[in-house]
């Protein structure tokens, strides 16, 4: 189900019959797409974007996860970003939004974690559905009136989202440190009786490039959602969960299984490096849940626009290659040469 928010409205609806294919762009993407233009270029790229995208039977949705990331840059107006990512908000919404809808209402599609709640467990996360509806209004906001942005609430809301967002990635990076050093110890994910501390190291880092590893992370993932939900799994239904899961979204899984072996590999790597922004790896990961080897919205094909080159690897890896594409390949097959 796709849904559509504006500032005063909250409505559901489904795509029109003849989409055959749905686009989901990455921050990135939208930035890539915004780069050097005003407000008003932005959005006219952007509708000349969705435009053409009409004749291909193609409807662009939002990923929630993506607003949230460019409204953690409006909340300070010295960030750095904060006008490219003004822009590309605003060519988010007009890249999603229906043609006669005037109050910019964002069609979308569920985050990572909201979809496989749903998926694997047919509920929904507490809050996501409140959380999606501020994000998709305060992003219809930004389209209608920025690039002044003076409304008590919005700017509360964004300031709110950008330290939850903070805080989300602060905690991820805890997570990733600790798990890595936890590897490195003494192969903790192997217990085996070498003396040999290179011996024991090699034996983790074929594990980390096993298929059993990819098992070992969507089984930790399907039990975070599971706690998440508050719902008890027994360990065959935890298992059974774990193999949907990877059935369903391998280049997700693959994502992560390839960093978290690149990382282990390179000890001296600081994740707080303030210039590499590792802490983005989190949301490039829940990005990946959008699409799906056996992952379809009313039956119309997912298509992920990206110039991530890991997760264009990972879909490879995962034997879906097609499921991704690069900004600059999409245009050509939408737009005329300028």
């Amino acid at each position: 189900m796709t849904t559509t928010d504006d500032s005063n409205t909250l409505a559901k609806g489904t795509l029109r019959a003849e989409i055959t294919r749905v686009v989901v762009f990455d921050t990135n993407a939208y930035r890539v797409l915004t780069y050097g233009c005003s407000i008003a270029e932005s959005k006219a790229k952007a509708r000349n974007l969705a435009d053409s995208e009409f004749f291909t039977k193609t409807k662009a949705l939002a990923n929630p996860f993506v607003i949230w990331e460019l409204i953690s840059h409006l909340a300070d107006t010295e960030d750095p970003a904060y006008n490219h990512c003004l822009n590309a908000l605003a060519a988010l919404v007009e890249h999603t939004r229906l043609p006669d809808d005037k109050n910019g209402g964002v069609c979308r599609v569920a985050d990572g974690e909201t979809e496989l709640c749903r998926q694997l467990f047919n509920q929904l996360p507490p809050h996501a559905a409140e959380n999606t509806s501020n994000l998709s209004q305060m992003a219809s906001f930004v389209w209608q009136d920025a690039p002044m942005i003076t409304d008590p609430v919005i700017i509360n809301n964004i300031n709110a989202f950008s330290v939850a967002m903070a805080e989300r990635e602060a905690a991820w990076l805890d997570h990733m440190e600790a798990l890595l050093s936890n590897l490195r110890s003494a192969g903790t994910l192997e217990s085996g009786s070498e003396s040999s501390a290179k011996n024991r190291t090699q034996k983790t880092r074929t594990l980390l490039n096993s298929p059993e590893f990819a098992k070992i992370c969507a089984l930790g993932k399907v039990e975070n959602l599971a706690a998440l939900l508050s719902l008890p799994l027994s360990p065959a239904e935890a298992n059974e969960t774990s193999g949907r899961l990877l059935e369903i979204y391998p280049s997700a899984i693959q994502l992560m299984t390839t960093t978290v072996a690149g990382w282990f590999d390179a000890p001296d790597m600081n994740l707080r490096n303030p210039k590499k922004k590792r802490a983005n790896f989190v949301w490039d990961t829940a990005l990946c849940f959008s699409f799906g080897r056996h992952h379809k919205i009313e039956n119309a094909n997912v298509l992920f626009v990206t110039g991530d080159q890991a997760i264009h690897d990972a879909a490879k890896n995962a034997a879906c290659p097609d499921l991704v594409m690069t900004l600059d390949a999409y245009q050509q097959e939408h737009l005329p040469p300028s």
